[in-house]
């Protein structure tokens, strides 16, 4: 994983709107609205609704990361269906790939 650390602003005005114009990222897509936007309202509309979550309750609630996981090996039939091998050695099942 990355070890970069990007700061989200968020900005309301006093009726609690959102001011997308005023909100940015640190990211390089974030004069635009970038997932780690995304992921800090998620993170504040899960707060909302669980608000007797402590810590710890939030963190195992959160997917592991996509990195961490392609580290991972798997089987190729997970992905491309089943897969097999005509006569003349030529894989057959997902003609896109092929």
């Amino acid at each position: 994983m990355k070890n970069v650390v990007y700061s989200v602003y968020l900005i309301f005005d006093e009726q609690g709107q959102y001011m997308p114009k005023q909100s940015k990222c640190d990211c390089p897509n974030g004069w635009l609205f970038c997932s780690h936007s995304l992921a800090m309202f998620l993170l504040i509309y899960l707060i909302q609704q669980q608000r007797d979550w402590t810590f710890e309750n939030i963190v195992q609630f959160l997917p592991i990361p996509i990195k961490s996981l392609q580290s991972f090996p798997f089987a190729a039939s997970y992905v491309f269906g089943k897969l097999e091998v005509s006569k003349t050695g030529r894989k057959k099942g997902a003609p896109w790939i092929l």
